[in-house]
Protein backbone atom coordinates (compact mmCIF):
# COMPACT_ATOMS: atom_id res chain seq x y z
CA UNK A 1 0.00 0.00 0.00
CA UNK A 2 2.60 2.43 0.93
CA UNK A 3 5.28 1.67 -1.24
CA UNK A 4 2.46 1.67 -3.94
CA UNK A 5 2.16 5.65 -3.06
CA UNK A 6 5.59 5.96 -2.65
CA UNK A 7 5.94 5.21 -6.18
CA UNK A 8 3.41 6.98 -7.53
CA UNK A 9 4.81 9.96 -5.27
CA UNK A 10 7.98 9.41 -7.51
CA UNK A 11 6.72 9.07 -10.66
CA UNK A 12 4.41 11.86 -10.73
CA UNK A 13 7.50 13.96 -8.68
CA UNK A 14 4.94 14.85 -6.00
CA UNK A 15 5.25 14.52 -2.18
CA UNK A 16 4.39 11.29 -0.33
CA UNK A 17 2.72 13.13 2.07
CA UNK A 18 -0.15 14.86 -0.44
CA UNK A 19 -0.35 11.32 -2.15
CA UNK A 20 -0.56 9.30 1.59
CA UNK A 21 -3.10 12.65 2.85
CA UNK A 22 -4.76 14.27 -0.15
CA UNK A 23 -5.00 11.67 -3.43
CA UNK A 24 -5.34 8.01 -1.56
CA UNK A 25 -8.35 9.60 0.83
CA UNK A 26 -10.42 10.70 -2.19
CA UNK A 27 -9.82 7.53 -4.01
CA UNK A 28 -10.54 5.35 -1.35
CA UNK A 29 -13.76 7.37 -0.16
CA UNK A 30 -15.33 7.03 -4.18
CA UNK A 31 -14.49 3.25 -3.78
CA UNK A 32 -16.43 2.87 -0.12
CA UNK A 33 -20.35 3.71 -1.29
CA UNK A 34 -19.40 1.60 -4.68
CA UNK A 35 -18.40 -1.31 -2.35
CA UNK A 36 -21.70 -1.10 -0.17
CA UNK A 37 -23.40 -0.78 -3.39
CA UNK A 38 -22.34 -4.06 -4.68
CA UNK A 39 -22.30 -5.98 -1.65
CA UNK A 40 -26.20 -4.71 -1.10
CA UNK A 41 -26.85 -5.89 -5.13
CA UNK A 42 -25.43 -8.80 -5.15
CA UNK A 43 -27.22 -9.43 -1.91
CA UNK A 44 -30.81 -8.00 -2.87
CA UNK A 45 -31.00 -8.13 -6.20
CA UNK A 46 -33.00 -5.34 -6.34
CA UNK A 47 -33.88 -2.51 -8.98
CA UNK A 48 -31.25 0.36 -9.05
CA UNK A 49 -32.52 2.96 -7.76
CA UNK A 50 -33.50 0.30 -4.40
CA UNK A 51 -30.02 -0.32 -3.80
CA UNK A 52 -28.43 3.30 -4.61
CA UNK A 53 -31.12 4.95 -1.95
CA UNK A 54 -30.36 2.24 0.43
CA UNK A 55 -26.32 2.68 -0.16
CA UNK A 56 -27.03 6.07 0.56
CA UNK A 57 -28.73 5.93 4.10
CA UNK A 58 -26.06 2.70 4.98
CA UNK A 59 -23.06 5.57 4.36
CA UNK A 60 -24.60 8.33 6.06
CA UNK A 61 -25.66 6.34 9.21
CA UNK A 62 -22.40 4.36 9.69
CA UNK A 63 -20.57 8.05 9.40
CA UNK A 64 -22.25 8.66 12.49
CA UNK A 65 -20.99 5.44 14.10
CA UNK A 66 -17.89 6.98 15.33
CA UNK A 67 -17.96 7.11 18.96
CA UNK A 68 -14.87 5.27 19.69
CA UNK A 69 -11.91 5.13 17.79
CA UNK A 70 -12.64 1.74 16.30
CA UNK A 71 -16.42 2.06 15.54
CA UNK A 72 -17.25 1.03 11.90
CA UNK A 73 -17.95 5.01 11.17
CA UNK A 74 -13.63 5.73 11.84
CA UNK A 75 -12.82 3.17 9.47
CA UNK A 76 -14.71 5.01 6.85
CA UNK A 77 -14.28 8.36 5.49
CA UNK A 78 -12.45 9.90 8.65
CA UNK A 79 -9.32 7.63 7.98
CA UNK A 80 -9.56 6.62 4.44
CA UNK A 81 -6.19 7.25 4.24
CA UNK A 82 -4.56 4.17 6.28
CA UNK A 83 -4.51 0.52 4.37
CA UNK A 84 -7.08 -0.94 7.07
CA UNK A 85 -9.61 1.41 6.38
CA UNK A 86 -9.25 0.02 2.77
CA UNK A 87 -9.14 -3.65 3.40
CA UNK A 88 -12.69 -2.54 6.24
CA UNK A 89 -14.79 -0.47 3.78
CA UNK A 90 -13.53 -1.37 0.68
CA UNK A 91 -12.30 -4.89 0.62
CA UNK A 92 -14.65 -6.27 2.85
CA UNK A 93 -17.74 -5.05 0.89
CA UNK A 94 -16.12 -6.33 -2.28
CA UNK A 95 -15.30 -9.88 -1.13
CA UNK A 96 -18.82 -10.26 0.44
CA UNK A 97 -20.58 -9.55 -2.84
CA UNK A 98 -18.09 -11.30 -4.83
CA UNK A 99 -19.00 -14.32 -2.60
CA UNK A 100 -22.19 -14.14 -3.13
CA UNK A 101 -21.86 -14.22 -6.57
CA UNK A 102 -19.10 -16.83 -7.17
CA UNK A 103 -21.08 -19.38 -4.84
CA UNK A 104 -24.61 -18.45 -6.89
CA UNK A 105 -22.86 -18.85 -10.31
CA UNK A 106 -19.31 -20.25 -9.68
CA UNK A 107 -17.00 -19.26 -12.74
CA UNK A 108 -13.25 -19.00 -13.18
CA UNK A 109 -13.48 -15.07 -13.42
CA UNK A 110 -15.71 -14.93 -10.07
CA UNK A 111 -12.63 -17.04 -8.73
CA UNK A 112 -9.93 -15.04 -10.46
CA UNK A 113 -11.29 -11.80 -9.08
CA UNK A 114 -12.02 -12.85 -5.08
CA UNK A 115 -8.18 -13.84 -5.92
CA UNK A 116 -7.09 -10.44 -6.91
CA UNK A 117 -8.75 -8.87 -3.77
CA UNK A 118 -7.27 -11.25 -1.00
CA UNK A 119 -4.04 -10.44 -2.76
CA UNK A 120 -4.63 -6.79 -3.12
CA UNK A 121 -5.94 -6.76 0.76
CA UNK A 122 -2.82 -8.14 1.90
CA UNK A 123 -0.83 -5.47 -0.13
CA UNK A 124 -2.88 -3.33 2.26
CA UNK A 125 -2.83 -4.40 5.56
CA UNK A 126 -1.01 -7.84 6.64
CA UNK A 127 -3.84 -8.30 9.19
CA UNK A 128 -6.37 -8.50 5.99
CA UNK A 129 -4.98 -12.38 6.23
CA UNK A 130 -6.87 -13.44 9.42
CA UNK A 131 -9.92 -11.44 8.87
CA UNK A 132 -11.04 -12.94 5.04
CA UNK A 133 -9.82 -16.22 6.35
CA UNK A 134 -12.55 -15.80 8.85
CA UNK A 135 -15.37 -13.90 6.62
CA UNK A 136 -14.99 -17.01 3.66
CA UNK A 137 -15.76 -19.35 6.50
CA UNK A 138 -18.45 -17.91 7.87
CA UNK A 139 -19.85 -16.55 4.43
CA UNK A 140 -19.27 -20.61 3.28
CA UNK A 141 -20.79 -22.35 6.10
CA UNK A 142 -23.72 -19.15 5.40
CA UNK A 143 -24.44 -20.79 1.72
CA UNK A 144 -24.09 -24.30 3.06
CA UNK A 145 -26.74 -24.40 5.23
CA UNK A 146 -29.57 -22.19 3.15
CA UNK A 147 -29.44 -23.30 0.01
CA UNK A 148 -31.86 -26.15 -1.05
CA UNK A 149 -29.96 -27.28 -3.94
CA UNK A 150 -26.23 -27.98 -2.64
CA UNK A 151 -23.05 -27.63 -3.99
CA UNK A 152 -20.14 -29.91 -4.71
CA UNK A 153 -17.70 -29.90 -1.78
CA UNK A 154 -15.40 -28.99 -4.77
CA UNK A 155 -16.98 -25.99 -5.53
CA UNK A 156 -16.06 -25.08 -1.67
CA UNK A 157 -12.17 -26.51 -1.70
CA UNK A 158 -12.02 -24.38 -5.23
CA UNK A 159 -13.22 -21.22 -3.48
CA UNK A 160 -10.44 -21.51 -0.39
CA UNK A 161 -7.83 -22.37 -2.95
CA UNK A 162 -8.41 -17.64 -3.63
CA UNK A 163 -5.98 -17.89 -0.46
CA UNK A 164 -3.46 -19.94 -2.34
CA UNK A 165 -0.89 -16.83 -2.14
CA UNK A 166 -1.73 -15.94 1.00
CA UNK A 167 -0.61 -19.16 2.21
CA UNK A 168 2.23 -18.91 0.48
CA UNK A 169 2.85 -15.38 2.00
CA UNK A 170 2.45 -16.78 5.54
CA UNK A 171 5.47 -19.87 4.72
CA UNK A 172 7.39 -17.45 3.53
CA UNK A 173 7.36 -15.22 6.26
CA UNK A 174 7.80 -18.29 8.81
CA UNK A 175 10.71 -19.68 6.57
CA UNK A 176 12.45 -16.57 6.24
CA UNK A 177 11.56 -13.93 9.27
CA UNK A 178 10.57 -15.72 11.81
CA UNK A 179 8.67 -12.45 13.60
CA UNK A 180 8.03 -12.46 17.21
CA UNK A 181 4.42 -12.16 17.39
CA UNK A 182 2.98 -13.70 20.04
CA UNK A 183 0.91 -12.05 23.06
CA UNK A 184 3.94 -11.09 24.51
CA UNK A 185 5.91 -9.63 21.92
CA UNK A 186 6.37 -5.98 21.81
CA UNK A 187 3.89 -5.14 19.40
CA UNK A 188 1.29 -6.43 20.97
CA UNK A 189 1.87 -4.94 24.76
CA UNK A 190 -0.75 -3.24 26.22
CA UNK A 191 -3.52 -4.49 24.34
CA UNK A 192 -6.70 -7.25 25.65
CA UNK A 193 -6.71 -10.25 25.72
CA UNK A 194 -10.22 -11.38 25.78
CA UNK A 195 -13.45 -11.01 24.11
CA UNK A 196 -14.95 -7.92 26.64
CA UNK A 197 -11.52 -6.04 26.35
CA UNK A 198 -12.01 -5.84 22.71
CA UNK A 199 -15.93 -5.54 22.83
CA UNK A 200 -15.29 -2.61 24.50
CA UNK A 201 -13.48 -1.00 21.94
CA UNK A 202 -16.48 -0.81 20.05
CA UNK A 203 -18.78 0.54 23.01
CA UNK A 204 -18.96 4.32 24.27
CA UNK A 205 -21.08 4.10 27.87
CA UNK A 206 -22.64 7.79 27.07
CA UNK A 207 -23.72 7.56 23.65
CA UNK A 208 -23.59 3.35 23.22
CA UNK A 209 -25.08 4.04 19.28
CA UNK A 210 -22.71 1.13 17.36
CA UNK A 211 -24.20 -1.82 19.13
CA UNK A 212 -27.90 -0.13 19.24
CA UNK A 213 -27.63 0.67 15.98
CA UNK A 214 -26.06 -3.08 15.19
CA UNK A 215 -28.60 -4.64 17.50
CA UNK A 216 -31.51 -2.94 15.65
CA UNK A 217 -30.53 -3.69 12.26
CA UNK A 218 -29.82 -6.97 12.61
CA UNK A 219 -32.77 -7.56 14.15
CA UNK A 220 -34.83 -5.63 11.35
CA UNK A 221 -32.85 -7.62 8.81
CA UNK A 222 -33.84 -10.76 9.67
CA UNK A 223 -37.30 -9.91 10.57
CA UNK A 224 -38.15 -8.44 6.80
CA UNK A 225 -36.11 -10.78 4.94
CA UNK A 226 -37.89 -14.56 4.12
CA UNK A 227 -36.71 -17.40 3.05
CA UNK A 228 -33.11 -18.34 1.97
CA UNK A 229 -31.78 -15.16 2.73
CA UNK A 230 -33.29 -14.57 6.08
CA UNK A 231 -31.48 -17.99 6.55
CA UNK A 232 -28.18 -16.99 5.43
CA UNK A 233 -28.16 -13.37 7.12
CA UNK A 234 -29.08 -15.26 10.39
CA UNK A 235 -26.71 -18.53 9.88
CA UNK A 236 -23.77 -15.22 8.98
CA UNK A 237 -24.24 -14.17 12.39
CA UNK A 238 -24.49 -17.23 14.13
CA UNK A 239 -21.55 -18.86 12.74
CA UNK A 240 -19.38 -15.38 13.24
CA UNK A 241 -20.77 -15.51 16.86
CA UNK A 242 -20.22 -18.97 17.82
CA UNK A 243 -16.49 -19.23 15.56
CA UNK A 244 -14.75 -16.33 16.50
CA UNK A 245 -16.94 -13.45 18.78
CA UNK A 246 -17.16 -14.41 22.22
CA UNK A 247 -15.72 -14.87 25.29
CA UNK A 248 -14.66 -18.72 24.93
CA UNK A 249 -13.04 -18.69 21.92
CA UNK A 250 -11.61 -15.46 21.40
CA UNK A 251 -8.50 -16.13 23.65
CA UNK A 252 -7.75 -19.12 21.70
CA UNK A 253 -8.50 -17.01 18.60
CA UNK A 254 -6.08 -14.17 20.03
CA UNK A 255 -3.36 -16.35 20.86
CA UNK A 256 -3.02 -18.73 17.22
CA UNK A 257 -4.94 -16.31 14.50
CA UNK A 258 -4.96 -12.94 15.47
CA UNK A 259 -2.96 -11.77 17.86
CA UNK A 260 -4.20 -9.34 20.85
CA UNK A 261 -3.57 -5.81 18.50
CA UNK A 262 -5.84 -7.60 15.70
CA UNK A 263 -8.74 -9.47 17.26
CA UNK A 264 -11.16 -6.69 17.14
CA UNK A 265 -11.29 -6.49 13.37
CA UNK A 266 -12.89 -9.75 13.74
CA UNK A 267 -16.02 -7.65 14.77
CA UNK A 268 -16.04 -6.31 10.89
CA UNK A 269 -16.86 -9.80 9.46
CA UNK A 270 -20.23 -9.60 10.81
CA UNK A 271 -22.90 -8.18 8.14
CA UNK A 272 -23.01 -5.00 9.65
CA UNK A 273 -23.55 -2.61 8.40
CA UNK A 274 -24.62 -4.63 5.32
CA UNK A 275 -27.74 -5.08 7.66
CA UNK A 276 -28.74 -1.23 7.75
CA UNK A 277 -28.73 -1.65 3.56
CA UNK A 278 -30.39 -4.87 3.91
CA UNK A 279 -33.06 -3.30 6.01
CA UNK A 280 -33.19 0.04 4.04
CA UNK A 281 -34.04 -2.11 0.91
CA UNK A 282 -36.92 -4.03 2.62
CA UNK A 283 -38.63 -1.21 3.97
CA UNK A 284 -38.41 1.12 0.65
CA UNK A 285 -39.72 -2.38 -1.12
CA UNK A 286 -42.44 -1.98 1.51
CA UNK A 287 -42.98 1.59 0.99
CA UNK A 288 -43.06 1.32 -2.93
CA UNK A 289 -46.70 -0.72 -2.12
CA UNK A 290 -48.18 2.63 -1.18
CA UNK A 291 -50.15 3.84 -3.91
CA UNK A 292 -50.66 7.47 -2.48
CA UNK A 293 -47.35 9.56 -3.76
CA UNK A 294 -47.66 12.29 -1.03
CA UNK A 295 -47.20 9.65 1.71
CA UNK A 296 -44.05 7.69 -0.06
CA UNK A 297 -42.65 11.71 -0.48
CA UNK A 298 -43.00 12.07 3.52
CA UNK A 299 -41.29 8.75 4.31
CA UNK A 300 -38.63 10.10 1.85
CA UNK A 301 -38.32 13.42 3.35
CA UNK A 302 -38.26 12.20 7.31
CA UNK A 303 -35.85 9.38 6.39
CA UNK A 304 -33.26 12.21 5.05
CA UNK A 305 -33.77 14.82 7.65
CA UNK A 306 -33.87 12.24 10.35
CA UNK A 307 -30.14 10.87 9.12
CA UNK A 308 -28.98 14.65 8.98
CA UNK A 309 -30.40 15.82 12.36
CA UNK A 310 -28.48 12.87 13.75
CA UNK A 311 -25.92 13.90 12.68
CA UNK A 312 -25.57 17.61 14.42
CA UNK A 313 -27.15 15.94 17.92
CA UNK A 314 -24.11 13.14 17.92
CA UNK A 315 -21.96 13.70 20.48
CA UNK A 316 -18.24 12.94 18.09
CA UNK A 317 -17.75 16.28 17.51
CA UNK A 318 -14.01 15.07 15.83
CA UNK A 319 -15.89 14.31 13.58
CA UNK A 320 -17.87 17.58 12.59
CA UNK A 321 -14.65 19.09 12.78
CA UNK A 322 -12.69 16.88 10.36
CA UNK A 323 -15.15 16.99 7.81
CA UNK A 324 -15.28 20.75 8.06
CA UNK A 325 -11.59 21.47 8.34
CA UNK A 326 -9.97 21.93 4.04
CA UNK A 327 -8.26 19.06 3.29
CA UNK A 328 -4.81 19.17 4.68
CA UNK A 329 -1.83 16.16 6.21
CA UNK A 330 -3.48 14.67 8.96
CA UNK A 331 -0.55 15.66 11.30
CA UNK A 332 0.51 18.47 13.43
CA UNK A 333 1.21 21.22 10.70
CA UNK A 334 3.32 23.24 12.81
CA UNK A 335 5.51 19.94 13.36
CA UNK A 336 5.57 19.34 10.02
CA UNK A 337 7.21 22.63 8.64
CA UNK A 338 9.52 22.31 11.70
CA UNK A 339 10.61 19.03 10.01
CA UNK A 340 11.00 20.55 6.56
CA UNK A 341 13.58 23.32 8.02
CA UNK A 342 15.39 20.54 9.76
CA UNK A 343 15.77 18.77 6.92
CA UNK A 344 17.17 21.87 4.58
CA UNK A 345 19.63 22.35 7.43
CA UNK A 346 21.15 19.18 8.75
CA UNK A 347 23.59 16.54 7.19
CA UNK A 348 22.09 13.35 5.80
CA UNK A 349 22.20 10.54 7.52
CA UNK A 350 21.38 8.45 10.75
CA UNK A 351 19.39 11.30 13.08
CA UNK A 352 18.02 11.33 16.80
CA UNK A 353 14.89 13.19 17.00
CA UNK A 354 11.94 13.94 19.44
CA UNK A 355 9.16 11.78 19.10
CA UNK A 356 7.25 14.66 17.79
CA UNK A 357 9.49 15.22 14.81
CA UNK A 358 11.07 11.44 14.57
CA UNK A 359 7.88 10.17 12.85
CA UNK A 360 6.96 12.95 10.39
CA UNK A 361 11.08 13.19 9.03
CA UNK A 362 11.04 10.16 7.47
CA UNK A 363 7.84 10.90 6.00
CA UNK A 364 9.26 13.61 4.17
CA UNK A 365 12.27 12.14 2.87
CA UNK A 366 14.67 8.42 3.24
CA UNK A 367 17.72 10.87 4.08
CA UNK A 368 17.87 10.78 7.65
CA UNK A 369 16.72 7.19 8.88
CA UNK A 370 15.65 7.28 12.55
CA UNK A 371 16.65 5.75 15.74
CA UNK A 372 13.00 6.07 17.12
CA UNK A 373 10.03 6.30 15.19
CA UNK A 374 6.90 4.03 16.60
CA UNK A 375 7.55 3.02 20.01
CA UNK A 376 6.42 -0.51 19.21
CA UNK A 377 8.36 -0.35 15.79
CA UNK A 378 11.59 0.02 17.86
CA UNK A 379 10.55 -3.01 20.29
CA UNK A 380 9.72 -5.31 17.61
CA UNK A 381 12.20 -4.74 15.30
CA UNK A 382 15.31 -5.09 17.58
CA UNK A 383 13.79 -7.87 19.27
CA UNK A 384 13.55 -10.12 16.07
CA UNK A 385 17.21 -8.92 15.64
CA UNK A 386 17.80 -10.69 18.88
CA UNK A 387 18.94 -7.38 20.29
CA UNK A 388 18.04 -7.13 24.21
CA UNK A 389 15.18 -5.09 24.88
CA UNK A 390 17.04 -2.24 27.04
CA UNK A 391 18.38 -1.47 23.51
CA UNK A 392 14.91 -0.41 22.14
CA UNK A 393 13.67 1.09 25.57
CA UNK A 394 17.31 2.98 25.92
CA UNK A 395 16.66 4.43 22.24
CA UNK A 396 13.55 5.24 23.19
CA UNK A 397 14.20 7.39 26.44
CA UNK A 398 16.82 8.80 24.46
CA UNK A 399 14.20 10.00 22.14
CA UNK A 400 12.19 11.24 24.84
CA UNK A 401 15.03 13.30 26.74
CA UNK A 402 15.96 15.16 22.95
CA UNK A 403 12.45 16.36 23.07
CA UNK A 404 12.64 17.80 26.14
CA UNK A 405 11.91 15.60 28.90
CA UNK A 406 14.93 16.22 30.81
CA UNK A 407 14.53 13.14 33.71
CA UNK A 408 15.49 10.65 30.45
CA UNK A 409 19.36 12.33 30.40
CA UNK A 410 20.94 9.13 32.13
CA UNK A 411 19.34 7.20 29.15
CA UNK A 412 20.39 9.82 26.65
CA UNK A 413 23.87 10.10 28.05
CA UNK A 414 24.57 6.04 28.07
CA UNK A 415 22.88 5.92 24.36
CA UNK A 416 25.89 8.46 23.53
CA UNK A 417 28.44 5.64 24.92
CA UNK A 418 27.12 2.65 23.47
CA UNK A 419 25.45 3.99 20.30
CA UNK A 420 26.66 7.63 19.58
CA UNK A 421 28.92 6.73 16.80
CA UNK A 422 26.34 5.34 14.47
CA UNK A 423 24.38 8.20 14.95
CA UNK A 424 25.24 11.70 12.54
CA UNK A 425 22.98 14.57 13.61
CA UNK A 426 20.21 15.03 16.68
CA UNK A 427 17.80 17.51 16.93
CA UNK A 428 17.41 18.33 20.89
CA UNK A 429 14.53 20.85 22.17
CA UNK A 430 16.01 23.89 23.36
CA UNK A 431 15.04 23.24 26.93
CA UNK A 432 17.74 19.98 26.82
CA UNK A 433 20.32 21.97 24.79
CA UNK A 434 20.16 24.74 27.37
CA UNK A 435 22.64 22.97 29.55
CA UNK A 436 25.90 23.09 29.94
CA UNK A 437 26.37 19.46 30.68
CA UNK A 438 24.44 18.28 27.97
CA UNK A 439 26.40 20.49 25.47
CA UNK A 440 29.92 18.94 27.19
CA UNK A 441 28.91 15.53 26.59
CA UNK A 442 27.66 16.25 23.13
CA UNK A 443 31.11 17.83 22.24
CA UNK A 444 32.43 14.99 23.89
CA UNK A 445 31.39 12.65 21.23
CA UNK A 446 31.93 14.98 18.25
CA UNK A 447 28.82 16.93 18.01
CA UNK A 448 30.30 20.52 17.63
CA UNK A 449 28.60 21.86 14.90
CA UNK A 450 24.91 23.03 15.42
CA UNK A 451 22.69 25.41 13.93
CA UNK A 452 19.29 26.94 15.62
CA UNK A 453 15.56 26.79 14.11
CA UNK A 454 12.64 27.48 15.98
CA UNK A 455 12.78 25.43 19.33
CA UNK A 456 15.14 23.09 18.05
CA UNK A 457 19.44 22.57 18.13
CA UNK A 458 20.63 20.44 15.60
CA UNK A 459 23.83 19.19 16.20
CA UNK A 460 26.15 16.82 14.38
CA UNK A 461 29.49 15.81 13.74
Amino acid sequence: FEYTQSAISTLLNIKFLSVYYLFTPVLISFLIPFAFYYALYTFSKEQTLIIAVSSFITIITTLLLIETPRTFGNFSATHSYQGKTLVLAVGLPFFIGKTIQFFSLPSRNTWTILSIITIAMLGASASSIPILFALASVLSIAIFFSRENKLRISIYAAYFLIFSYTALYIVILLVYLPLNLGIDSPINRGWPTTFIGHLNFFINPKWPMTPIVMGITSLLAIYLLNGKKRLFLAIWIIATSILYLNPLVAPIIIKYLTSPNIYWRLFYILPFPLVIGISAVALIKKATLIHQQRIKQIIIIMVFFGLIGAYFITPAFVFQTRLRTPPNYKIDLENTHTAEEIISLAPEGTMLAPPTLSGIIPMLTSKYPQIRIREDGVRLWLNNCGLPNTIAERRISASEFVGGNQTEYPAFEEFLNTEGQIVKSIVLHENSFGKNYVQTVLAEHGFNKSVTTGDYVIVWK
